[in-house]
């Protein structure tokens, strides 16, 4: 985890954490109230494809590392 002087997130790394989809809505949930966050990494997660359809709902533009996507 990654944070500037001001204690605003701005890169979360939580990749090969063993989250799962339910995870990562809860995940999303955050990023939906999120004004910082710039990257996230979902690396090495058991997190469905259904997970792409609840980020693509917020809209931001923040990238994001899952299944070694750059």
């Amino acid at each position: 985890m990654h944070s500037c002087s001001l204690g605003k997130l701005l890169l979360l790394d939580i990749g090969n954490n063993a989250i799962s989809s339910k995870g990562a809505f809860h995940i999303a949930e955050y990023i939906k109230k999120s004004k910082s966050l710039l990257s996230l990494n979902l690396y090495m997660n058991d997190i469905g494809d259904e997970i792409w359809y609840a980020l693509d709902q917020l809209k931001k533009s923040i990238r994001i590392w899952w299944r070694g996507q750059l």
